[in-house]
């Protein structure tokens, strides 16, 4: 179940995140994000902002891994990982 807002008190602090997006044509595409760690007021727990476009523990997006996965599917691992870049 979701936290309400009035649950949380505001950030505690934050930590840059570089992520991997889809490419911009030819060109690699990287996001730099803020991503924010919060307390809960209620039991004091610390937890970091969970991102609707960013798996936990990942350094892409979701919308990049889909598109490695239907290019593996369509062709092979090692050309795959040529033309994006990844190993």
């Amino acid at each position: 179940m979701p936290l309400r807002l009035p649950d949380f008190v505001p950030p505690l602090n934050g930590y840059e995140l570089t992520i991997r997006d889809l490419p911009f044509g030819e060109q690699a595409l990287y996001l730099r994000i803020n991503r924010r760690q919060m307390r809960c007021e209620k039991c004091g727990k610390k937890f970091t902002e969970e991102l609707n476009y960013l798996p936990k523990k990942r350094t892409y997006t979701d919308r990049f891994r889909k598109k490695i996965v239907a290019e593996v599917l369509n062709s092979d691992l090692k050309n795959t990982a040529e033309r994006n870049g990844v190993s």
